[in-house]
């Protein structure tokens, strides 16, 4: 975990489904950004990479869940993103794509 993780990220370090469960908090915030102007935009963007943040490092930690992280609707605000899409992909993609079933 990166020194530079929110405090709910360092409370959590080490626990994959628990930061599952933050980067859900943060991206729940999201859609409440209802306003419009510079200001909300950061506040939605800063929120969008707070929620990508530790579903990363939850991902690196060894979540492996993808059918609750597909199900998961506090993580609809991220999924036209890029990075959600690639990180779904590295998740569905098998750990050995050459392993015989």
């Amino acid at each position: 975990m990166s020194p530079s993780g929110s405090p709910s990220e360092q409370f959590a370090k080490g626990n994959p489904n628990a930061l599952f469960h933050i980067a859900a908090y943060h991206a729940s915030g999201i859609p409440l950004s209802v306003d419009s102007g510079s200001a909300a935009e950061a506040r939605r963007r800063r929120l969008a990479d707070q929620a990508m943040q530790a579903l990363s490092h939850a991902v690196e930690l060894g979540f492996k869940d993808h059918a609750k992280l597909r199900t998961e609707r506090d993580f609809d605000p991220l999924r036209p993103q890029r990075d959600f899409q690639m990180l779904m992909m590295d998740l569905a993609f098998p750990a050995d794509p050459f392993a015989r079933p």
